[in-house]
């Protein structure tokens, strides 16, 4: 399964700007801590563990009650250096089937509005790329109609989510209690193709590209 108005296509990007590489570091995932929906008597549960060359978002997500599992890192005094960007990028391999999200974080608050954006975890290793237009911001599941634009100059927080909720705070038909596995070799922004190669690449939202 395809997140929608996801296409496989394989293209050349100009040079990312890597936030987090676990193939060459798999330890560097303990810079995420988990926050699952106990703070809203849940008992779904998360963590981000160092792999074979990646990192592994792992758990078991429970629907009833708060219904989300999630890892982030820790609000930085200072934001991600990302001006110029047009995105995420995110190589990682699920089950082809569960839906995750990317969540980032101006706010340095723990509990401030979030900004995420789904993606079907693929089954093989692929690109997933996500646009700074896709990213919906919300609070506790609920959409924030009146937050301010994502600003990718403003990041100050990068996480991993799944949760019985989409990125629209509508709730999902297709999910069920159970575990979760999302393995992640980096993680990072990109400056995407000129206009005209990207008018090659049809679809609106999450792009996936194949990897070897």
């Amino acid at each position: 399964a395809m997140a929608a108005g996801a296409q496989l296509f394989l293209t050349t990007l100009d040079q990312p700007l890597v936030l987090f590489d676990f193939g060459a570091d798999p330890q560097s995932s303990s810079e995420f801590v988990a926050v699952d929906d106990s703070i809203m008597g849940g008992s779904s549960s998360s963590a981000l563990m160092p792999g074979d060359e990646c990192a592994t978002f792992t758990g078991k997500l429970v629907c009833e009650r708060g219904g989300f599992a999630s890892v982030r890192t820790s609000g930085r005094d200072t934001c991600y250096s990302m001006d110029g960007t047009k995105g995420f990028e995110i190589v990682c391999r699920g089950d082809g089937n569960t839906t995750f999200k990317l969540s980032l974080r101006m706010d340095p608050r723990v509990d401030g509005v979030a900004y995420q954006q789904d993606f079907v975890g693929p089954a093989l290793w692929s690109v997933c790329e996500l646009p700074w237009y896709g990213f919906v911001a919300s609070w506790r599941g609920r959409i924030v109609a009146d937050a301010p634009p994502l600003d990718p100059t403003k990041v100050r927080a990068v996480g991993l989510m799944v949760s019985k909720w989409d990125d629209h705070g509508v709730p999902r038909k297709d999910v069920r209690t159970g575990p979760f596995r999302l393995d992640v070799r980096v993680i990072r922004a990109l400056h995407w193709p000129t206009d005209a190669q990207r008018s090659r690449v049809p679809g609106y939202g999450p792009q996936l590209f194949p990897v070897a």
